[in-house]
């Protein structure tokens, strides 16, 4: 997975073991730029909830239609009170290191743009799971909900 040999040196730096698990699955069609974004995201907060090292387990899946990425660390995890805001924009767990945006962007491209859904679950000192589903769309459906996003002019699909 690109994503992960482009962090390759900051997950061994931290002392985070990788495992993959990569099921053929068919082409996705998307924006590849933003779902590398995305998963890029989602890894980066993992190697931060592991400051002391760590387990980090990717997967991805296929069912029927439904295409899976799912993102699983052994982290600090996040508390109940948090988990209901981890979406909201500016909104972070990190105190002085992070600026709350990215879960947040991540969210809005998925539903906007790849009509998915992001799911975290997480428990205290357990770690946290992110799983992102997306639905079977073809090529021509994309370039369909980007052309209307192109034609209103103001991003929304």
């Amino acid at each position: 997975m690109i994503v992960v040999k482009e962090l390759q040196d900051s997950l061994e730096t931290a002392g985070i073991e990788v495992s993959m698990s990569l099921d053929s699955i068919d082409e996705v069609a998307c924006r590849p730029d933003e779902l590398r974004l995305m998963i890029s995201q989602i890894i980066l907060n993992a190697i931060e909830a592991m400051p002391d090292g760590g387990d980090l387990t990717i997967d991805t899946s296929q069912k029927g239609q439904a295409l899976g990425f799912t993102a699983g660390d052994t982290g600090t995890g996040i508390s109940p009170a948090a988990a209901s805001d981890l979406f909201k924009p500016l909104f972070t767990t990190k105190a002085a290191q992070g600026v709350g945006l990215g879960l947040s962007l991540a969210r809005s491209v998925m539903l906007r743009h790849h009509h998915g859904t992001i799911d975290i679950d997480s428990e205290i000192e357990q770690g946290t799971i992110v799983t992102m589903q997306f639905p079977a769309h073809t090529s021509d459906e994309i370039d369909a909900t980007e052309a209307q996003v192109a034609s209103n002019g103001r991003g929304e699909a």
